[in-house]
């Protein structure tokens, strides 16, 4: 491991909102996971490694940052054929007088025509660019150029170009911030603190109710992104003293908030806007579902009992149930016969002449694996809405075309998701929700599912009796035990093997043994190894990097033609990976898996290849394989290694082989995530770890019920 000192000298590639960058240094060219909001000038402290002048960078250990040089950046940025160099040697002439230089013409014609290299013809260009944007050099140095006048940080130049695109122009960003700087929260990667300096320039109180109200708006965003959609009025009283200071009673606070139009007062607590009118459209259009009378349909009940199996009492009941529920809930552990009530009952429907049913699900795998056990195409929920960059296609005014919509692994359905998805079933429309609600909630915030069982207005068919598929079945025995907080057996039989293990270490051994397995009987893509944590002990880092190195033949140390993701790995051809984000333009939503067909890291960006499973290239032509999709640049940087995963990113995903990491620093693995974890697999399952770990995982049970506000919101609806 190798430690650098740099100069950043030129920025080639830096992903917005994420730590991987390409830089030109006074050491050569930097790539890999570096602190985020770099400027030309800053230097850095780097570990990492060579390889031939490129290095590597594994961990940022400082950051000494350059005051940014907020005019000569600007100039650079919006005026043609001037260059970074004379754009700072006009910042070092003319300092904060700068923008004065620029807006008196003739000074600046006479200036400009001075320097080496600008003809009178591209100083004219120069001057009529410039004049396209008045005051916004004026303002951009007053935002964020140092000044020892002012003690605000100010806004960096990548921030304030964001708002200016936000307001349209200088005189747009200059109003908003004087009525309100905090309503910029809204632009990607300004923070509270950010305009909490900013507001300490601009003289501010801190008492100020517009502080208060975006304080607020910074809280419930955080809360959001642990799952809530609700914040109890109490703690966020606490939160608004803990990081603001604000004294005020909780009758002022809700005074104060009640102007804001990104929150909204549910009397118990707090909400943002978008989280109150999703809730709020859930809620009635389910009452609208439930309570629209459609024509009953007449089927021939008999192809029931003419199949190689028999139903029992409760399928059959839950099958006839289903058929005419204008909405309903189908839910069971694993082994309770969901799919084989579905089965039956995409048979019955099939009958009625016209009728068109829509099969989904939250991700490509799972839709895939939906279309497998059904015979009929399912496709994701976001394909089924006709996901655009702008949003959703399908809507209340362009409903989904069809009799019937089912979706399966239904616990997945966040709020904002779960709102679209509503808000597109149309009036005559059926609405049948498929999934666990034992098993974890949604990765975003919210819990659909969990919340429209709780309520009691929605009716709820449940599943409770197994139906073993072999003579053993260790998952479904060891499910309902684990549920109630009891241990299961590790006793190994025909599809369960517990393998006690101590050491990390020991355990990427025995994971690595099992993959090779898999491997040699061709069975890898089958295989799937799950834990709880990213970095502790045997996570997704160091099991991923293993993994990556022993199974991969193509991996080479130090290889620079490999795209550098932002997990801090490199990938290459034949790598599994994992997609961590939702991007419409591509089709691909956050836990897409795929394998690299090829990666590159030469040019000014990563590119890669991959082969996404169950997924759909939009923009594949007619012979491709629409399951192949070319990334580049910021499209590349949310893949991560997936030969281990965690047990979040495997929701609603089954493999036939599941192997799942128990050990002492997980402490994070507890009942649901570990109920969650052994029920991924539809055949065999493999615990590497300590029994003392099993135990503790099934004995924890914390609350992890999320706070949101859609039970109440459905009880109100149907008084």
């Amino acid at each position: 491991m190798a430690t650098l000192k740099c100069v950043i000298t030129k920025i080639r590639f830096q992903e917005v909102g994420k730590a991987f960058a390409i830089l030109e240094t006074t050491k050569g060219v930097v790539m890999g996971e570096i602190a985020e909001g770099l400027t030309v000038g800053t230097t850095l402290h780097l570990h990492g490694n060579y390889s031939g002048q490129t290095f590597y960078a594994t961990e940022t250990i400082e950051v000494i940052e350059a005051p940014e040089d907020t005019g000569a950046l600007w100039l650079d940025w919006r005026l043609p054929n001037i260059g970074p160099e004379r754009s700072k040697q006009l910042s070092r002439r003319y300092g904060a007088d700068l923008w004065q230089f620029m807006d008196a013409t003739g000074t600046a014609r006479e200036g400009l025509s001075s320097m080496r290299g600008l003809t009178p013809a591209r100083v004219d260009e120069i001057l009529a660019v410039y004049s396209e944007f008045p005051n916004e050099l004026r303002y951009a140095m007053f935002l964020g150029q140092p000044n020892p006048d002012r003690p605000a940080l100010g806004l960096r130049l990548q921030v304030f170009k964001l708002a200016i695109a936000e307001y349209r122009d200088a005189w747009g960003l200059k109003d908003q911030i004087e009525e309100d700087p905090y309503e910029l929260y809204s632009i990607p990667r300004v923070t509270f603190i950010a305009l909490d300096k900013l507001t300490a320039g601009l003289d501010m109180d801190r008492d100020d109710p517009r502080r208060m109200r975006g304080l607020a708006w910074a809280i419930m965003d955080y809360r959001a992104s642990q799952g809530d959609t609700l914040m109890l009025w109490d703690d966020l009283k606490r939160a608004l003293w803990e990081e603001g200071r604000f004294e005020q009673g909780l009758d002022e606070i809700k005074e104060v908030l009640e102007e804001s139009r990104h929150l909204t007062n549910q009397n118990v607590g707090l909400q943002l806007r978008e989280f109150s009118v999703a809730e709020e459209r859930i809620a009635g259009r389910s009452l609208r579902l439930i309570e629209d009378e459609r024509e009953q349909l007449e089927l021939d009940l008999s192809v029931l009992d003419n199949q190689k199996f028999k139903l029992d009492d409760s399928q059959r009941a839950a099958v006839l149930q289903l058929v005419n529920a204008p909405f309903a809930i189908l839910t069971g552990g694993p082994g309770t016969g969901k799919t084989t009530v579905l089965k039956q009952l995409l048979l019955l429907l099939s009958q009625a002449r016209g009728n068109v049913v829509r099969l989904a699900s939250p991700t490509g795998k799972a839709a895939k694996r939906m279309s497998e056990v059904t015979g009929m195409k399912a496709t994701t929920v976001h394909r089924l809405l006709e996901w655009k960059p702008n949003g959703f296609a399908r809507n209340h005014e362009n409903p989904i075309e069809a009799n019937v919509v089912i979706v399966d692994e239904a616990s997945m359905l966040d709020t904002t998701v779960g709102a679209a998805l509503f808000n597109a079933i149309g009036s005559g429309t059926r609405l049948i929700l498929v999934g666990d609600v034992n098993q974890l909630p949604p990765v975003s915030a919210g819990q659909v599912l969990q919340d429209l069982m709780n309520s009691e207005v929605v009716p709820v068919i449940r599943l409770t009796t197994t139906h073993r598929q072999g003579k053993d079945s260790w998952v479904i025995d060891a499910a309902p035990l684990v549920l109630s907080g009891q241990a299961p057996s590790l006793v190994n039989q025909s599809d369960f093997a517990f393998v006690p293990r101590d050491s990390p270490k020991e355990i990427a051994s025995s994971v690595v043994a099992v993959y090779r397995q898999a491997r040699a009987a061709n069975n890898e893509n089958s295989l799937q190894v799950l834990t709880p944590e990213h970095k502790a002990g045997a996570g997704t880092v160091m099991l991923n990097d293993t993994l990556q190195r022993e199974l991969n033949p193509n991996w080479v140390e130090g290889d620079s033609n490999t795209a550098v993701l932002g997990s801090k790995k490199r990938i290459f051809a034949g790598d599994k990976v994992l997609y961590t984000k939702n991007e419409a333009e591509l089709g691909l939503v956050n836990g897409s898996i795929g394998v690299v067909l090829a990666a590159s890291s030469k040019g000014p960006m990563p590119t890669a290849t991959v082969r996404f499973l169950g997924e759909v290239n939009p923009k594949a032509k007619k012979g491709e394989d629409p399951e192949v999709f070319a990334l580049s640049g910021d499209q590349v940087t949310p893949l991560m290694l997936a030969y281990a995963m965690t047990v979040h990113k495997a929701q609603g995903s089954e493999w036939s082989q599941i192997v799942v990491i128990c050990e002492k620093s997980h402490y994070s693995m507890r009942r649901r995530l570990f109920y969650t974890a052994i029920t991924r697999t539809s055949k065999n399952l493999v615990i590497i770890g300590d029994a003392a770990s099993v135990r503790r995982a099934a004995r924890r049970n914390d609350d992890e019920n999320r706070k949101t506000f859609l039970v109440q919101q459905l009880r109100e609806e149907k008084e």
